[in-house]
């Protein structure tokens, strides 16, 4: 079920053109800006498919959460689930180099495509 997700994601995300994944890789360590949430985000990159964890600060919450995703040319997208409130997280964007940046939206939920993350290398 998670790679067929996967692959109809990968297919939405690249509007049935294929092109090859960023040369950026994107493994590592990023620091995710949502709102006025920080959040550190690990990320390891297999060819396009994203996997890793997400884990926002004691002040909003805490949660610690398992991510899914792709990227292709420089477009990204990413997923995680917060199972204690029971709400998924869609973040879509662009990729700039060591800057990722978009919007997000809350499964089942209009509002939230209007809100911006940003995330950088960790240093």
């Amino acid at each position: 079920m998670k790679n067929l997700l996967a692959i109809l994601a990968l297919v939405a995300l690249l509007g049935c053109e294929q092109k090859p994944a960023s040369k950026v890789g994107l493994d590592g360590e990023w620091d995710l800006h949502v709102g006025i949430t920080t959040a550190s985000l690990r990320l390891k990159d297999e060819n396009g498919i994203l996997s890793g964890r997400i884990k926002f600060t004691p002040e909003f919450g805490g949660l610690k959460t398992e991510i899914t995703g792709l990227h292709a040319a420089n477009k990204i997208e990413f997923n995680y689930r917060d199972t204690k409130e029971g709400i998924s997280y869609s973040h879509q964007g662009q990729i700039e180099g060591n800057k990722l940046s978009g919007t997000y939206s809350i499964a089942g939920r209009v509002n939230g495509s209007d809100i911006v993350w940003v995330a950088t290398r960790a240093k």
